[in-house]
């Protein structure tokens, strides 16, 4: 190439693409080597230099084809440096030529490279997956021919579980590096999303003559009714474009391995809490605490989660709900509310986007989009038939207090939500509004959240530097692709600060999401719920800072009903003010204020008589006795109603 390039007197660019040529022949021979590392398809091996081969054996490694056959392949030394065999998802323990052990018959090579712990039969191959990468990888250090003996003789083995870790106070229940959980990889052979959910089918003896409720496709009419709303919630998309990932048939796949892994999370974060331990630090994702309200007082609410601003699970508040009857997906339909126009979004002015119960609920249960609406109504309490829903909940006792509840409705934020959610539907990574907290009951359903503690960039939350071209921020979408990015790029850093927490919310229980987390939700399945935000007085000041600045008005109706309710909530809001420089503009009554015409002094009576009459002059009409004898008379010219008054 040099010597083609030196005829056209080019020096720079000969050498420029003498060096180009030789690092792609270098790396171009580096990675076939690397790819004989392990060869897991095909029919028949690469071939293989003489020289290569072993004293100790011919240097090959059994392996399996499509077709269960075994083939010898070629495993090289220079194949240690390839990525995915340092990290064990390439690794083939170095065995002999022999297939057959000396403890019993010839081993299953198929079973043996599969990932431990996915049969029955395979859970005593090697104790846990971690130990059996390292002692691969030691035999394959130190002893490339050496015979192996089977690991089925090792009848002791099996699967390491946290609980056989945590026994004694021997070991505090600190889990090591080894024993975290990947927060990327899957749980293999996880149950369905929607195993042990009843009260979400629409099939039942009287759904059948329904035409909502027994309609086994989308009707054409409400079809058209929500292509039009679409079209008008999301107005930058076509049609076709809502189904463009197909989640609907992968959905499961990509959820059902993270949800098994977040519920191990919890389970092992639970054990911590239930024997009095502090939980593993500086993990990735960690669990949230899980309690009974009959154990949990209000004293300890408020000192343990409240106060310190940490999120809890709290369970058994909605057992005496009138919810879980009336709000089951039959009583919906053929209720009192399926006639009811309730909100599913808003188009690009900030009208609201609302349709029939009825045609969302038939939409519900058939649509196939990769981020379906989601009906999110705030308004439901202000119409008389929707607000009888307000009998079927009630408020916990841990949230009862609002302050806001001092400022009327019509001037207080919207801060209450009946939710029901479609699969697939869900809200990005967000922060509620002016710093407030608040709680969500799910009734039927299943949610998968994910939370970041205060003072997490929103940047480094939404995970916008990690999405490719194309992709969107729709809750799907979110916890498809960009959370395991999210959570591999955690894994890397030394010092883990977004403090990310998972949970998976069952039916019947109620979280707390303090104010300034970030958090979003997922529908794994159908949902229906209700969410309220509220102001305690615990964190009072926080919310005030917030208030202050973005709702001004609001803020001086809100100090005033203070005063009379609450002195002490009262002075502290002034002295925050006074500390942190905050002037407050004092609500004022508009007065009139009549323009005061300036007095001109003149220096001479004669100059100011000239003046007079060049203006007298300038304004002279001579038709104007003519017009002032037919002018109409002042009183009735008032009294009619064509006048300028």
């Amino acid at each position: 190439v040099r010597s083609v390039l030196k005829t056209h007197w080019r020096p720079p660019l000969a050498s420029a693409a003498f060096v180009l040529a030789t690092a792609t022949l270098v790396l171009h021979a580096g990675f076939y080597s690397a790819k004989d590392c392990v060869h897991l398809k095909g029919d028949s091996a690469p071939s293989q230099p003489k020289e290569d081969r072993r004293a100790s054996g011919d240097g090959r490694v059994p392996s399996f084809d499509s077709s269960n056959r075994f083939t010898l392949l070629p495993f090289r030394p220079f194949s240690l440096r390839h990525p995915q065999a340092l990290r064990g998802e390439l690794f083939v323990p170095p065995f002999s030529r022999k297939i057959s052990s000396n403890s019993g018959p010839s081993m299953d090579y198929h079973k043996l490279l599969s990932p431990p712990g996915s049969d029955e039969n395979e859970m005593d191959i090697v104790e846990s997956k971690r130990e059996y990468i390292e002692k691969g990888k030691a035999d394959l250090l130190g002893h490339w021919g050496s015979v192996r003996e089977s690991p089925r003789s090792d009848e002791g083995g099996g699967v390491r579980k946290l609980a056989d870790s945590a026994k004694s106070a021997d070991t505090n229940m600190k889990l090591d590096a080894a024993e975290e959980l990947d927060p990327v990889e899957e749980v293999k052979n996880a149950p369905p999303l929607d195993c042990n959910l009843e009260g979400l089918s629409i099939r039942s003896s009287k759904a059948d003559d329904d035409e909502y409720m027994g309609a086994k496709i989308m009707l054409k009419k409400v079809k058209e009714k929500l292509d039009s709303a679409k079209k008008r919630h999301r107005s930058s998309l076509r049609l076709s474009q809502w189904e463009r990932y197909q989640f609907h048939d992968s959905y499961d796949e990509l959820q059902k391995g993270h949800v098994a892994r977040i519920k191990e999370i919890n389970r092992r974060h639970m054990e911590f809490v239930s024997k009095g331990l502090q939980p593993p630090q500086n993990q990735v994702v960690t669990g949230i605490d899980r309690v009974h309200w009959k154990d949990l007082t209000m004293e300890q609410f408020v000192e343990k989660y409240q106060k310190p601003e940490i999120p809890v699970i709290i369970t058994g508040l909605t057992d005496d709900w009138k919810a879980n009857d009336n709000w089951k997906v039959e009583e919906l339909f053929s209720g009192k509310y399926r006639n009811c126009r309730l909100k599913v979004g808003e188009d690009d002015e900030g009208y609201s986007i609302r349709v029939k119960l009825k045609y969302f609920l038939n939409y519900m249960m058939h649509q196939k989009d990769d981020s379906p609406m989601y009906l999110f109504d705030c308004s439901f309490d202000e119409h008389d038939r929707e607000s009888e829903l307000l009998l079927d909940y009630k408020v916990p006792s841990y949230f009862a207090e609002d302050l806001f509840n001092l400022i009327s409705e019509k001037r207080r934020p919207p801060y209450r939500w009946f939710l029901i959610g479609p699969k697939r539907s869900g809200t990005s990574a967000h922060i509620d509004p002016l710093g407030t907290s608040a709680w969500n009951a799910l009734v039927y359903g299943r949610k998968r959240w994910i939370m970041t503690k205060p003072g997490t960039r929103k940047r480094q939350v939404k995970g916008y530097a990690l999405r490719k071209k194309g992709e969107d921020g729709e809750a799907s979408t979110y916890f498809s692709y960009h959370v395991p990015r999210i959570l591999k790029d955690e894994a890397e850093k030394k010092v883990r600060d977004m403090g990310i927490r998972e949970v998976i919310q069952e039916p019947g229980e109620v979280i707390y999401v303090p104010g300034g987390w970030y958090h979003a939700v997922l529908n794994l399945t159908h949902t229906i719920a209700v969410t309220q935000n509220f102001c305690a007085r615990a964190q009072f000041l926080k919310i005030w800072r917030h208030v202050r600045k973005g709702r001004k008005k609001m803020a001086l109706k809100w100090l005033k009903a203070l005063k009379e309710k609450y002195p002490d909530l009262a002075e502290a809001a002034l002295k925050c003010n006074e500390d942190d420089g905050w002037k407050m503009k004092e609500a004022s009554k508009k007065k009139s204020k009549k323009k005061k015409k300036k007095k001109r002094k003149c220096s001479d009576s004669s100059d100011s008589e000239e003046r007079r009459e060049r203006r007298r002059r300038r304004n002279y009409d001579p038709n104007a006795e003519f017009h002032a004898s037919r002018a109409v008379p002042s009183s009735s010219y008032q009294s009619g109603g064509g006048g300028r008054r």
